[in-house]
């Protein structure tokens, strides 16, 4: 046991995901923003839609009738423009957005040595896990060892992963998705789940594990990927909201976990494209949230030269998708400082109408060369040549955020899924503790999560 730790740990990637795109970029109205494909609002059944189209030269490729959209390929501007004149039926054609949702700080991945002797899945106790008492400090800081000794999540319990995919043959990830309900957005094989990028894997580990070398927060909890991002970290607004849509009624979902996001103009509104593809997202969360799905979402981070943002006062900018009403938004914190309390992370996002609740993110910090509190979890095995038990270290409001999609997993499980939206959120809200100014504030939200007060309180 001992050379697992020694193996899998300083040899392991050393990796930083950022959640969201640079908040000093001008509003997205650029030719090479946009996509080769149309966001259509409609207001008309799925068939009408389909030959109201194909008149115009085009082709549906996604139809949501339940929000009344559709991703359209094959539209000239020309066609888009005469497919809009139908305005008894048409609401909205504009093309759709690319978006760096994600962007990763250290993008090569250190060589692994391949290691041969592999644990069988185990679900023990997670406290038991290898790598839980040297290097999970953020499952220590938020009490998870002592909530498990009264929940540890259930099967029944999803959480949908919308990100870049999946790593299901992972020693500790194995058996932890629902592959039947798992899907592939961001290109047209909607079986490819596998995660070429790092993030998705990178977010799983925080959620649910084996308990061999990682301890997930919610171990029994049921994972469901929903691949919507390219291998770069890209992606558009029709796959993020397809996403959204496929979690909440294809895939059943109870919670919907978004560890991504970018920072856009509140000026929105002047550009046609962004316009529809806000609107047609919030459509999407609306309706999740209608049906009881709980969305979460990462607050943010600041780039490499900037720290991270306050939302109140942001000079026109806002985050998306986690300021979208319906959305519950988090923020990072560190580890133990200097000073003994763990605080906000330097790149964190911030702000009363920025963030809800905060979670263990890691440190912003690089000690020669060494990321040293960082949240350690899996590592995907497209990055390390094949190898299913690599881990390492990475940093982000998306990690915190997948904190939370784990604790609201823990406490659905222990109400036998009978809370509602809101329910949970002010469960999570009531039981966090208040490391900042008394009350909700500015930094914190209503706190840093506490797994063990939420599941005994």
């Amino acid at each position: 046991m001992e050379r697992i730790y020694k193996v899998s740990f300083f040899v392991g990637l050393v990796m930083f995901f950022s959640c969201g795109g640079d908040p000093h970029e001008p509003p997205v109205c650029l030719t090479e923003d946009v996509s080769d494909h149309h966001l259509v609002i409609f207001r008309c059944s799925s068939s009408q839609l389909s030959n109201l189209v194909s008149k115009v030269g085009g082709a549906v490729e996604r139809v949501h009738e339940e929000i009344g959209v559709a991703k359209v390929s094959g539209l000239s501007d020309r066609a888009a423009r005469k497919l809009q004149r139908n305005r008894w039926w048409i609401s909205a054609v504009s093309r759709d957005i690319e978006v760096d949702w994600l962007r990763q700080r250290i993008d090569e991945p250190v060589e692994t040595t391949t290691e041969t002797s592999l644990r069988t899945r185990d679900h023990g106790d997670p406290t038991s896990a290898a790598f839980y008492n040297f290097f999970q400090w953020g499952m220590k800081q938020i009490g998870a060892g002592e909530a498990w000794s009264v929940e540890q999540g259930d099967e029944q319990v999803r959480v949908a992963i919308i990100d870049s995919g999946i790593s299901p043959d992972h020693l500790d990830l194995s058996g932890r998705y629902d592959l039947s309900a798992s899907i592939n957005l961001s290109n047209n094989d909607p079986s490819d789940l596998e995660d070429r990028n790092g993030h998705g894997t990178l977010v799983s580990g925080v959620i649910s594990t084996n308990n061999i070398r990682l301890a997930g927060l919610a171990p029994h909890t049921t994972m469901v990927g929903v691949k919507v991002l390219q291998d770069d970290g890209s992606g558009n607004f029709a796959d993020l909201i397809g996403g959204i849509m496929h979690a909440a009624v294809d895939a059943d979902a109870d919670i919907i976990n978004i560890s991504f996001g970018s920072h856009f103009s509140t000026n929105f509104y002047r550009c046609q494209e962004l316009r529809t593809a806000i609107l047609c997202l919030k459509l999407a969360v609306h309706y999740a949230k209608r049906q009881g799905k709980l969305i979460v979402a990462a607050a943010g981070d600041g780039d490499e030269m900037s720290m991270g943002m306050d939302l109140d006062a942001n000079g026109g900018m806002m985050h998306v998708p986690s300021q979208l009403h319906g959305i519950y938004s988090v923020g990072a914190t560190t580890a133990i400082n200097q000073a003994d309390f763990d605080s906000l992370a330097s790149y964190s996002n911030y702000g009363f109408h920025g963030v809800d609740v905060v979670a263990p993110g890691g440190n912003d910090l690089l000690v020669n060369g060494t990321f040293t509190d960082g949240i350690f979890s899996t590592v995907s095995p497209y990055l390390v040549n094949g190898s299913v038990n690599r881990y390492n270290m990475a940093s982000g409001t998306g990690i915190a955020a997948a904190h939370v999609s784990a604790l609201a997993a823990l406490i659905s499980a222990q109400n036998n899924e009978s809370l509602t939206v809101e329910q949970l959120k002010q469960k999570i809200n009531e039981t966090a503790d208040d490391i900042g100014e008394p009350g909700r504030d500015k930094l914190y939200g209503n706190g840093r999560i506490n797994a063990h007060r939420a599941v005994t309180e």
